[in-house]
């Protein structure tokens, strides 16, 4: 049996990372690129809450979870919560947010 979850591992480890690019989040002419790794249910569970207040929020979970730089490294940690809820443009979190949500999607990166 172990070589059963040999292969799963083997299977999450082999799949690409992703690029989005986020124009609006960018330095001059060059954008934001975000990287991302494919989702355990781990990762679904801690950006998916039952009862949350809202499912808007969960894009901000997604974000503060799933972005890394180039190196993976985390871009957001939850200090930096308040602030995409509060202050950051809506449509850019929600347009972000769907990228990182749609796996395997053509044209990212």
């Amino acid at each position: 049996m172990s070589g059963v979850i040999d292969r799963i591992l083997a299977h999450y480890a082999a799949q690409p990372v992703r690029r989005i690019e986020v124009p609006e989040w960018g330095e001059g002419d060059e954008p934001l690129e975000i990287y991302v790794r494919p989702w355990t249910i781990e990762q679904m569970s801690r950006v998916v809450t039952p009862g949350a207040p809202s499912d808007l929020a969960a894009n901000v979970n997604a974000i503060i979870e799933k972005a890394e730089d180039a190196e993976g490294k985390k871009i957001f940690g939850k200090e930096h919560k308040i602030k995409l809820l509060k202050f950051a443009d809506a449509n850019v979190i929600n347009r972000v947010a769907a990228e990182l949500f749609a796996e395997g999607v053509e044209g990212n990166g």
